[in-house]
């Protein structure tokens, strides 16, 4: 079993693209991304005529014949990922309480990612944010992989 680079697993969770399933490797350690049109030729046993996802079909059909889950494991994806949760979590941890009254008060009606970062910027703590947000998908993905029994480094 190989070990998987951890910031692999923190870029995807922070950049989750809809349609597209990412699972590790744990006999390589790479990740591997299978767009769901590839997934479903696979499961179809369909035979698609495009070069470019004959790879991701061949690879598919891999992660579909692991049926006990030994070798590949699917990482979270944006169904899964809330990123309002690490928002939420930054805005309960903000120690000044007339600040974070602010947040909850400015977002209550209107949580939009565009109104967060306005606050963000009219507070200066978008340097706070951002260290914040780094350290809370690590710690998502160090648990993720504790949970799964993926050995990962640094």
């Amino acid at each position: 079993m190989s070990k998987v680079k951890l910031e692999y697993i923190i870029e995807h969770l922070q950049n989750c693209i809809a349609g597209v399933y990412v699972y590790v490797d744990k006999k390589t350690g790479d990740l591997e991304a299978i767009m769901s049109e590839a997934m479903k030729a696979a499961m179809e046993e369909k035979i698609l005529e495009e070069e470019w996802i004959l790879d991701q079909v061949e690879m598919a059909k891999l992660v579909l014949a692991d049926k006990n889950h030994e070798r590949f494991i699917r990482l979270p994806d944006e169904t899964t990922i809330n990123e309002n949760d690490a928002i939420i979590a930054f805005i309960d941890g903000i120690e000044d309480e007339s600040v974070r009254y602010k947040f909850y008060d400015e977002l209550k009606d209107s949580p939009s990612p565009g109104r967060f970062r306005n606050l963000l910027q009219s507070e200066n703590m978008f340097d706070e944010f951002h260290d914040f947000e780094d350290s809370y998908y690590e710690e998502m993905a160090k648990s993720w992989c504790n949970d799964n029994n993926v050995e990962f480094y640094i």
